[in-house]
């Protein structure tokens, strides 16, 4: 084939190795980010300013100033590129962006998308929409004499619903993960709740996710995790072919770019946990997963931030991560436990104690009703994740610094090898390892 159709999956990957072989020529001088993301291309300027490009299928985001980008387009078009038009964004990738005139604010939120497929349900396939101001509770049970409904149309909601969920909606993604659970045999009241997900959808479609910049030009990154132990609901059985009672942990995870999440997910533990300690320590270790590569990521941009605070709302887990004595829940755990250990040695993690009440990524393992906390509390968790309680960087850090008390860090059995008893004494810590020159692993 001497040119690739558009739409074949050959034609996205082709597309990505000429462009990539052209940005990384010397004529154009990006780098590649082939660790951290390698859709991702960097190039320093003079000045010290960085330009970024991003590449997403054949679409290019340019963080960069004008002239550059103009140069950088003469360029890719002289080699054979040809780049239609270039604009400033308010659309990529199905995410509606926004800026303050100063840019100092963005926000993000997926309004058509949602709305679309609500005039779908409502106008093609005749439901009526009830709108609701609260999310539905995630029953997502199986009885008997339950009604079956069309499987596909139930998953292609749940598909729907998740990539919603994933890219600006946080505050539906325990209940879009519990959906899925039953997707090999929905039942109507499991319909009836997505149903009534999109009711809420639509009473809160323009709901957009609120970034700022930080006073200080510095980012900083929070971790929270929680787990909800052999949480209640069904799993499919490999071997049986059937649906059984869920004996699997549900882990709720939470990164916090300043004031607002960037990540977040609830998702089933791909293993059964023996014991709560267990599933909280296998809901922190793999919030790692994503963790790491945005500290990375942030590191190439020349931001190094180290001892990242994690809070976990479980002392036991806590103290079995930093335990150098072996007992039955450490053996089964070495690999998970060693993990963040590893993390704490290296000066990137940095776990902490929080209570439930404080802990934010407790509202993406549990439904709303099992959920300990007031109306008032509920809808304050919901504009927190959202960026809307905390209107700066500032305001958030002072809440962080009220969870971080000394009675807190008196728990941390490890913190005094490190010479840190108070939240005080870890920002010196943190200034004492930017001096020293300090890098996140590669």
């Amino acid at each position: 084939m001497k040119k690739y159709l558009y739409g074949l999956k050959e034609s996205g990957f082709m597309f990505y190795k000429k462009l990539s072989k052209l940005l990384t020529d010397k004529s154009i001088g990006f780098e590649q980010l082939t660790k951290e993301d390698p859709c991702v291309f960097i190039r320093r300027e003079k000045g010290g300013f960085l330009s970024i490009l991003g590449v997403l299928t054949d679409d290019l985001l340019f963080l960069m100033k004008d002239d550059k980008i103009a140069e950088v387009v003469k360029k890719l078009e002289k080699a054979g590129l040809k780049i239609p038009h270039v604009k400033e964004v308010h659309k990529f990738n199905g995410l509606e962006i926004q800026f303050t005139q100063d840019a100092s604010q963005l926000s993000i939120n997926q309004s058509v998308l949602i709305k679309q497929t609500i005039s779908d349900l409502e106008h093609k396939l005749g439901y009526q929409l009830q709108e609701y101001d609260t999310i539905p509770n995630a029953y997502f049970h199986l009885e008997d004499k339950m009604i079956d409904v069309d499987k596909k149309f139930y998953q292609s909601l749940v598909g729907s619903l998740n990539w919603i969920s994933q890219m600006s909606r946080p505050d539906i993604t325990h209940v879009v993960a519990s959906a899925a659970t039953v997707n090999k045999c929905p039942k109507q009241n499991h319909l009836d709740i997505l149903l009534e997900l999109f009711g809420y959808l639509k009473k809160t479609a323009g709901r957009a996710m609120t970034y700022r910049r930080p006073e200080d030009g510095v980012p900083e990154i929070t971790i929270f995790t929680d787990s909800d132990w052999m949480s209640k609901g069904v799993d499919y059985d490999i071997l049986s072919h059937h649906m059984e009672t869920n004996i699997k942990s549900q882990s709720g995870i939470l990164i916090m770019f300043n004031e607002t999440p960037i990540y977040w997910n609830s998702k089933k533990q791909d293993c059964p946990a023996q014991s709560a300690c267990a599933a909280e320590i296998i809901a922190a270790s793999t919030a790692y997963d994503n963790a790491i590569p945005i500290l990375s990521l942030l590191n190439t941009f020349g931001y190094s931030l180290s001892r990242t605070l994690h809070f976990i709302d479980n002392e036991s887990a806590i103290k079995t991560i930093t335990n150098d004595k072996m007992n039955k829940v450490l053996a089964a755990m070495k690999r998970r436990y060693g993990n963040i250990k590893y993390l704490i040695t290296e000066l990137i993690s940095f776990p902490i104690y929080v209570g439930t009440k404080h802990n934010i990524a407790d509202y993406l393992t549990k439904s709303r009703d099992k959920l300990k906390m007031s109306t008032e509390a509920f809808n304050q968790n919901i504009n927190l994740i959202f960026g809307d309680h905390f209107k700066s960087k500032k305001d958030f850090m002072d809440h962080i610094k009220s969870l971080c008390s000394d009675a807190v860090f008196a728990k941390i059995p490890w913190a005094d090898y490190y010479n840190i008893t108070n939240y005080d004494q870890l920002i010196v810590k943190r200034k004492e390892d930017l001096e020293a020159g300090y890098q996140i692993y590669e």
